[in-house]
């Protein structure tokens, strides 16, 4: 499996607190069936450059090898729309390079702004993948508004512990809504340590094949999101 956003850089964000962690982080996803984990550490209001976080993952890989953790680090990162003003070259923070970009959906309200902040990052050619919108306030309040923004090849990425109960009754029941409308086109852990939120797909990935079929769980796990990584046209 591909874990699309994942916080594993030790000591850059809110993710993994230090080698140690990330190194667990790392293990725990293989025991799991994960062979890549995009690494999409938090791009806020005082951007990280995207140079030194793409060295980070670099040095990251280099030391994984070193101790037989056979996992693949991808550079990305998870853009908040509030840091969209400080950045000056958004197509730096795509995904390993590629057109998709991981825009965090806040957790609360949704900025006025964010429609036209879509549509200005479509313009130049690039695709939004929405992160986890089934945790915002708002959608949950009624899942039938994130319809608003699936325009013009807007993508959503959902939460694995969304699906499984993780993160409780009502955002499991907003994840489902979009799953059952065939919303979804990704579905990844939002890791942020080795316990409490660690890199894990396989239960999520079995509950989807088990209640939408195996093509479907495929899809979210496998194929999407590896076209993602190699910048190609998702199949829908």
């Amino acid at each position: 499996m591909i874990d699309l956003h994942c916080h594993i850089l030790p000591r850059i964000d809110d993710g993994a607190r230090d080698l140690k962690t990330a190194f667990k982080m790392a293990s725990i996803a293989v025991r799991d069936g994960i062979d890549t984990v995009v690494a999409t550490p938090h791009i806020l209001d005082v951007p990280l450059e995207m140079r030194k976080l793409r060295e980070n993952v670099r040095k990251l890989n280099r030391l994984l090898v070193s101790r037989g953790i056979d996992v693949t680090l991808i550079p990305g990162a998870e853009v908040s729309p509030f840091a969209f003003a400080q950045i000056n070259k958004i197509e730096d923070y795509t995904v390993n390079g590629s057109r998709y970009l991981l825009v965090e959906f806040p957790c609360l309200n949704i900025p006025e702004y964010f429609e036209d902040l879509l549509f200005n990052l479509l313009a130049k050619g690039m695709v939004p993948v929405l992160a986890h919108p089934e945790r915002n306030s708002k959608i949950i309040e009624n899942p039938s508004r994130i319809k608003n923004f699936l325009k013009n090849n807007v993508l959503i990425q959902i939460t694995s512990g969304s699906i499984t109960g993780l993160l409780g009754s009502k955002i499991k029941k907003c994840a489902e809504y979009m799953l059952e409308n065939n919303l979804v086109d990704v579905v990844a852990s939002d890791a942020h340590s080795a316990r409490r939120r660690p890199p894990v797909l396989s239960e999520a990935y079995g509950r989807i094949k088990k209640r939408f079929g195996r093509d479907m769980a495929v899809a979210l796990f496998y194929k999407n999101p590896k076209a993602i990584i190699q910048d190609k046209e998702l199949i829908k």
